[in-house]
């Protein structure tokens, strides 16, 4: 059988490719069949052996395909003693999913996330779990002012089968427990450091309001009257007077000055402007501040909540996906050993559908690719990986699992990590599915919809070029 295959030029390029490679693949443009040749190359050209290659993607249906594709062309290829060895160590193949590959990982490593190595996914359960561990500690935690102004602007269903059970999926996880108690502190210093920076220029605006506002001998009592009050909460908010500033700020308005156009005039409309933001500023802060005890009550719920939750988890061996992720990344970065086992144990990866994954699985990636010579406290940077051992697929218009956390911002942040070797920023422009008119309509349709995206959480539009079919 024929042991080469029919490529365009830019298929030839991913195929080939021999460092950090980042291909933008749309529908219909070959990307598996890419792949496929691909990991066929890296066995027969670079002497990659079937356990040095690991093929990532994210659903179980595209990872079966995966593997069906490579054994197919490993079959379709010449017969020798190689490929013969190849097809019986096939078995050992890593072409799976990234969450799957993630729960090895963590099997290696789940006594110390307090797990057993057969712990099981239950999102469903999870949610159900949370919920009712939200409701008991109502129970011990409902008659606090916090809790009851909580409960008093969401509801009692709302706070307990939605925002408990998004918090225990969105926020905590096992791989490291939150210090809720260090957190408002910190939130705390953070809002007396806007408080203190507020205050001073409120104070410093409100003086050099009152120094350039244009006054006129008929009008110096009426602008002393309006002025006067803002001088006053001035001082009020220099003494730490919160209660009386916020008593003051609800009975005191600031018109512009009239008259004539002059310099002063302009100065003072501008700085009146500023006075009005600063003090609306300065309220929500101090609103805020107010409510401190409210907030321990909060924390103190959120303390005991992760620690009964994750009880739970442990106790039934369960976890959600964004929990192995995370207890991987955990695991790769605090044990060095198993890291270095994994980095020495794959020469090259693979990832497909990447546009479906998020900073936590890019992060873990970069772990297993850091350079052998390396031992990164923390996250590796791109400059400190191996220079051939990522090969990255994905299509940002084609996200669609934001709900399990992916964020198309990190397949387009690779792009940046990479751009220093512009040979590794790949595209395969050709759809070889849909018909050429097809094709030309939803390029003028989503180039329309999709086109000056600057955000990062945007896809930026690459039309799709069609390729005119024969006969």
């Amino acid at each position: 059988m024929a042991d080469r295959l029919e490529f365009d030029p830019n298929q030839k390029k991913a195929i080939n490719s021999l460092i950090n490679t980042v291909v933008t693949a749309g529908a219909g443009s070959g990307k598996t069949a890419v792949l496929t040749e691909r990991y066929y190359r890296l066995l027969t050209e670079q002497n990659a052996g079937i356990e040095q290659i690991c093929a990532l993607t994210f659903t179980k249906k595209a990872a079966r395909e995966m593997h069906e594709r490579i054994y197919n062309r490993l079959l379709a290829g010449t017969s020798t003693p190689s490929i013969q060895q190849y097809l019986a160590s096939f078995k050992d193949a890593s072409i799976q999913t990234i969450d799957s590959f993630c729960a090895a990982i963590v099997k290696n490593a789940a006594a110390f996330f307090g797990l057993p190595q057969d712990f099981s996914y239950d999102e469903e359960g999870l949610s159900e779990l949370a919920a009712r561990t939200g409701m008991e500690l109502l129970f011990v935690h409902g008659r606090k002012p916090g809790i009851q102004a909580l409960l008093s602007e969401c509801g009692y269903s709302v706070f307990v089968e939605e925002l408990v059970p998004q918090l225990c999926s969105e926020v905590l996880s096992l791989s490291e427990d939150i210090d809720f108690q260090a957190l408002l502190e910190m939130q705390l210093e953070f809002l007396g450091d806007i408080r203190k920076r507020l205050i001073h220029d409120f104070s410093e605006t409100v003086r050099s309001l009152v120094n350039s506002w244009p006054v006129k001998k008929t009008d110096t009592a009426k602008t002393c009257e309006m002025l006067e009050p803002w001088q006053r909460l001035s001082l009020l908010l220099e003494q730490g007077m919160d209660a009386e500033a916020l008593a003051l700020m609800q009975n005191i308005k600031l018109n512009k000055p009239g008259g004539k156009i002059t310099d002063n005039n302009l100065k003072a409309k501008e700085l009146t402007d500023t006075v009005r933001d600063l003090k609306s500023d300065l309220e929500s802060v101090i609103r805020t501040f107010a409510k401190k005890e409210d907030m321990q009550d909060i924390f103190m719920f959120l303390t005991d909540l992760q620690l009964r939750f994750h009880e739970k988890k442990r106790r039934l061996g369960i976890a959600s996906y964004r929990d192995v992720s995370l207890m991987a990344v955990q695991a790769l970065k605090k044990d060095t050993s198993l890291r270095a086992w994994y980095k020495s144990k794959y020469r090259y990866i693979m990832i497909d559908e990447f546009q479906d994954n998020n900073i936590t699985q890019k992060e873990l990636l970069y772990l297993l690719a850091e350079r052998q010579d390396l031992m990164t406290d923390g996250i590796p940077t791109a400059s400190s990986l191996e220079p051939d051992k990522l090969f990255f697929v994905g299509d940002e218009k084609q996200s669609i699992y934001a709900f399990r956390g992916a964020d198309v911002r990190v397949f387009k942040n690779l792009r940046t990590d990479f751009g220093d070797k512009p040979e590794g920023i790949l595209g395969l422009p050709f759809n070889y599915r849909s018909h050429p008119g097809l094709v030309s309509f939803f390029n003028k349709v989503f180039g329309h919809v999709m086109s000056g995206s600057s955000l990062d959480y945007e896809a930026v539009f690459q039309p799709l070029l069609p390729v005119e079919k024969k006969g």
